[in-house]
């Protein structure tokens, strides 16, 4: 639709949002994601351009900066892995900073393959294919693995196993289960790329802001 920075577009034609936020048909030159929770919610999705809902989401926004101005590409500090009681601060994954781009376009949460792999391990998650890339769960385990908190600006921003493992179900009544840390190595210039999708964006209200080049999350509100 176009939604990420002219620069990024073909040709570096004008975006669909830069043009609404040129003619003055928005408000401000922000718009912000609401992802629903599957069939589980209680409401649909919502995009709203040229502001907020905050009935969907509750406490502080949390800002970062763009630090590349073409996808919404901001710093993340790390990837931590807490189980039970066990307060770790090693980081498993983005072990001395890394790239991020939040995009709702991808549906899972990608990493570098050798870091998603550790965290994979972590969580109880096996390989389902040789390339590194996608990871299963047995569902039996889903209500006792792990936290796994992502570090943004100093604050750690926790997915619960409801939240980065995806269950599906079939007409047989079976059901499978996959894992949201997906890997993927994309080089850029500033290191190892990951990409938070929907898998992160789901527990979190999500703030695209073009006028302070800045990204917010705050948590939800609606199941």
């Amino acid at each position: 639709m176009g939604m990420a920075y002219t620069n990024l577009a073909v040709s570096k034609a004008t975006t669909v949002f830069e043009n609404m936020a040129l003619q003055k048909l928005v408000p401000h030159s922000v718009f912000s994601f609401f992802l629903t929770a599957g069939t589980t919610s209680t409401i649909g999705g919502e995009l709203i351009l040229g502001g907020i809902d905050n009935s969907l989401f509750e406490g502080d926004i949390i800002y970062t900066r763009v630090t590349r101005k073409g996808f919404w590409q901001i710093a993340m500090k790390g990837v931590i892995v807490v189980e039970g009681n066990y307060d770790s601060t090693t980081p498993l994954g983005c072990l001395k900073g890394c790239p991020a781009i939040v995009d709702t376009g991808t549906s899972l949460l990608y990493g570098p393959k050798v870091d998603i792999a550790r965290i994979n391990t972590a969580i109880g998650a096996f390989p389902g294919d040789t390339t590194g890339e996608i990871y299963y769960v047995d569902c039996s385990t889903i209500s006792s693995m792990p936290t796994v908190f992502f570090v943004i600006e100093q604050v750690h921003f926790p997915l619960k196993p409801r939240d980065y493992v995806l269950q599906f179900f079939y007409s047989d009544g079976t059901s499978e289960c996959l894992s949201g840390f997906a890997g993927e190595d994309y080089q850029t210039s500033a290191g190892l790329l990951w990409t938070l999708g929907d898998v992160f964006m789901r527990p979190y209200y999500t703030i695209f802001d073009f006028e302070q080049s800045r990204v917010g999350f705050a948590k939800v509100t609606i199941p």
